[in-house]
């Protein structure tokens, strides 16, 4: 599946300021989903509803000094608008225009001694990727 190299690399990406002894919690863990042989395992994982959210301790280089904070990394798929780029109310009208994506919530938090920081950024990664094979939207 192409969607494993990308993931794999989004998630790279976002823990590549996270500390090596992390910690990494799932709503919705592989262990409780029930696969059926006929079933495609990812329809039967990140189809029902549900997000999967894990978090890390997070080190974060701000004004010149490393700050300790904690990373989350929110998971879940939805409909979204290829064309006003944004998620859809109504899916089952958009017809062309609708676009399962996998998004990603990147939170980091943490405190510089000053106030705290809370910076998020959103991936919105289409599942069909032989459709579209690129990210859509990231928003910072």
């Amino acid at each position: 599946m192409k969607l494993l190299p990308i993931l794999t690399l989004l998630l790279g990406c976002v823990l590549a300021a996270c500390d090596s002894n992390s910690k990494n919690r799932a709503v919705a863990p592989a262990a409780l989903v029930n696969y059926s042989s006929e079933a495609d395992p990812f329809e039967e994982y990140w189809y029902k509803g549900l997000a999967e959210v894990n978090s890390y301790d997070l080190q974060q280089s701000r004004y010149g000094e490393m700050r300790q904070g904690e990373a989350v990394l929110v998971f879940v798929t939805e409909p979204f608008s290829a064309s006003k780029q944004v998620k859809l109310d109504d899916p089952e009208r958009a017809g062309n225009d609708n676009v399962s994506v996998l998004k990603t919530n990147a939170i980091r938090k943490f405190n510089t001694g000053i106030y705290d920081y809370s910076m998020m950024t959103s991936v919105f990664t289409p599942v069909q990727l032989d459709q579209f094979p690129s990210t859509l939207k990231t928003y910072h």
